[in-house]
């Protein structure tokens, strides 16, 4: 089990390239499939200090209205969201005769 490991140790052998090494210099080895994204995944999305401005404003409203912090990001994210569906009921209803 650890025999090819003890052989490296000793100096014999092929070394074992570290996969993030091997990834970069195109050895085969490396190329492992890559596991899916998980479905919140984080990102950078730059904005503008007035579209910040505007996120802070509608989430110190929502709070207000809410009883609990909102933040920014779920501001965003409702927004994209709410935008998204938007767009597939105005799809579905300019694609129906």
């Amino acid at each position: 089990m650890f025999g090819g490991a003890l052989e490296r140790l000793r100096g014999g052998g092929t070394p074992a390239t570290p996969p993030a090494l091997a990834a970069l210099v195109g050895d085969r080895v490396a190329a492992r499939p890559r596991t899916p994204a998980p479905s919140r995944q984080a990102c950078t999305v730059y904005l503008s200090a007035g579209d910040l401005d505007d996120a802070a404003r509608i989430a110190e409203l929502w709070g207000a209205e809410r009883g609990r912090r909102v933040t920014r990001s779920e501001v965003v994210r409702r927004a994209l969201h709410d935008l998204r569906l938007a767009l597939e009921a105005q799809q579905t209803t300019a694609g129906s005769p």
